[in-house]
């Protein structure tokens, strides 16, 4: 697929991190390789070559203070709202970055804990769903049976549609996570599914960070894609390959 700069709309990316989880907590600070989880996160969407601008949406607590510097070193703009309220703190992070602007917004989710998201697979998605005119579309788990890996990816939505979702949830699990309303009312949304490219079509292989079990298997693939390749901003394709020989 080849890459155009889309025309007229912006396109923002929005990291959404927070220090606290309950299964793994830190665990976006855990060193993979050298390197915070985070940090890898950040580099690698960085790649993109269709997001005009790259936000990260934290919580205003003092705990989470730390995550302050992983935006300014990453050139990210900075957003603190509701810990708890993750609809609310993406819809704000949006509103208080883009003035008037919002309605000929897209906006991309994706998520600290995903250390291998890759920024080619990204603009994939992005061009997509503008080719589609899409409310929402999504690559970032295996769903629909678009065979993608859990963790490569990202989510896209309009941002009228962010609004509408931010006014309609009503319940607290929509509130916490930004696109479970969508997914609870799927016939309301226009939604594509894009297919994974054979390379990387492993709906099995699991690359995001939940567990301390997660992340031991991720430093072992990691650390066996810095042997093969040194450091270097491993592909989808490498990835997925490495994955499948890492016990």
């Amino acid at each position: 697929m080849v890459f155009r700069k889309k025309e007229v709309r912006e396109i923002l990316l929005i990291v959404q991190a927070r220090v606290g989880s309950t299964r793994l907590p830190r665990k976006v600070l855990l060193d993979l390789c050298g390197k915070s989880v985070i940090q890898r996160v950040l580099e690698r969407i960085k790649n993109s070559v269709l997001v005009d601008k790259f936000i990260l949406a934290m919580p205003d607590t003092p705990e989470n203070d730390i995550l302050s510097n992983f935006a300014k070193t990453n050139d990210f703009y900075l957003f603190r709202g509701n810990e708890n309220d993750v609809l609310d703190r993406f819809y704000q992070a949006t509103r208080d970055l883009c003035n008037n602007q919002q309605d000929e917004l897209i906006i991309i989710r994706v998520c600290a804990d995903n250390p291998f998201v890759d920024s080619y697979e990204i603009d994939r998605l992005i061009g997509f769903f503008l080719k589609g005119d899409y409310d929402y579309a999504f690559n970032h788990i295996p769903a629909l049976d678009n065979m993608y890996p859990d963790g490569l990816g990202a989510e896209i939505l309009k941002f009228s549609v962010l609004k509408y979702i931010w006014e309609k949830a009503d319940r607290l699990v929509q509130k916490e996570h930004v696109t479970k309303y969508i997914w609870d009312n799927m016939k309301e949304f226009r939604i594509g599914v894009l297919k994974a490219p054979p390379s990387i079509a492993y709906p099995e292989i699991k690359l995001d960070v939940d567990t301390e079990e997660d992340f031991k298997w991720l430093e072992k693939l990691y650390r066996k894609l810095i042997k093969r390749n040194g450091e270097v901003n491993f592909s989808g394709a490498e990835i997925v390959a490495c994955a499948q020989n890492i016990s």
